[in-house]
């Protein structure tokens, strides 16, 4: 492998753990804002450790898989889209789920003031 696949794989592991721990300081922010967002906080943490490992995956993947012809290029295509369309279904899923919870939960002031 050339040394400019390692830097550039170098680079993109560096922004991976940089992202994890940006989300954990603005975890640590919402939580010092709001005592009760402990389950933000807990969301943003987990936000920032997927997305962190994707790019370190990335640059394992450049570390480790060289990519010597067409057919090895269109199995690594292969493989990223497959990642990226179940990333896809898992964030429409979660979106769903949290649109279910904002209808069936009620706000705070329906819960102190109820419809006669």
């Amino acid at each position: 492998m050339r040394p400019s696949w390692l830097l550039i794989a170098a680079t993109i592991e560096f922004l991976g753990a940089l992202l994890i721990v940006v989300y954990a300081v603005r975890a640590v922010g919402i939580v010092l804002r709001e005592r009760q967002a402990i389950d933000r906080a807990k969301w943003r943490v987990t936000q920032g450790a997927i997305t962190g490992l994707a790019f370190k995956l990335a640059a394992t993947l450049l570390k480790t898989m060289p990519l010597l012809d067409w057919h090895q290029i269109g199995m690594f295509a292969a493989m990223y889209t497959i990642r990226f369309m179940s990333k896809q279904a898992f964030r429409r899923a979660q979106q769903e789920e949290r649109r279910e919870e904002n209808v069936c939960a009620p706000t705070l002031r329906q819960a102190r003031f109820p419809r006669r």
